[in-house]
């Protein structure tokens, strides 16, 4: 983890092998003695390819490795798990509870990344940390959207178990930057969480009446 309390990643590996792993390892010299990196495949490899990146990536230390075949393959993705000595991570596009089963029994994935605005909110996300938990496997979930999103995600971790952390985007987007009325602050990588009601957020009337696209019917 960095002074700043993030883990980075490195992502979208969809250049050559050799351009992958170059970009992943000057990533790795730029944070050297500061963090370890995270690199994320995009589900853009055959499950033999990313076994060779795999190996190449474990040497530095990269603390996971995320999607690195395509969801519809547990198979291949579990043969990637099999041959690496580092935690595969996955499927943020998956969006079946009962897909992550099939996963999560296959023992295709080592750190179980679900996400609660994509895989059918709070209810199918339990069932899937339910599962997870038997298997003596953490959950980080997927959080790249917007604000509420966020706030869904970190009530999510804070009621199970085995969480111990989010995967958060740190660029700048609107709609979550700008959407509520207090702003999630992190500080150090942690964020006190929300009390109010509901999500323990407000929407920002202003920021939806800047971004809507279709007028009110009213």
């Amino acid at each position: 983890m960095s002074p700043t309390g993030y883990m980075p990643k490195s992502d979208y590996c969809t250049y050559t092998m050799e351009e992958d792993f170059e970009r992943v390892l000057a990533c790795c010299n730029a944070i050297k003695g500061k963090g370890r990196l995270i690199v994320d495949a995009n589900s853009a490899w055959s499950p033999s390819d990313a076994i060779i990146m795999g190996r190449r990536f474990q040497k530095l230390d990269i603390y996971w490795f995320e999607e690195p075949v395509s969801p519809d393959n547990i198979e291949g993705s579990a043969e990637v798990a099999r041959a690496l000595d580092m935690p595969v991570a996955g499927y943020e596009s998956e969006m079946s509870v009962h897909r992550f089963r099939d996963m999560i029994a296959a023992r295709a994935i080592d750190i179980v990344q679900p996400d609660t605005i994509w895989t059918g909110g709070f209810t199918q996300c339990f069932k899937i940390a339910a599962m997870a938990e038997l298997y003596h496997l953490p959950v980080i979930p997927h959080s790249f959207s917007t604000a509420v999103c966020l706030a869904a995600n970190m009530h999510f971790i804070a009621s199970i178990s085995n969480s111990h952390m989010l995967e958060v985007d740190q660029n700048y987007y609107p709609l979550r930057s700008e959407l509520l009325t207090e702003p999630i602050e992190t500080v150090d990588g942690f964020v006190p969480l929300m009390d109010k009601p509901g999500l323990g957020i407000v929407l920002n009337p202003d920021t939806i009446k800047k971004y809507q696209i279709f007028e009110d019917p009213k």
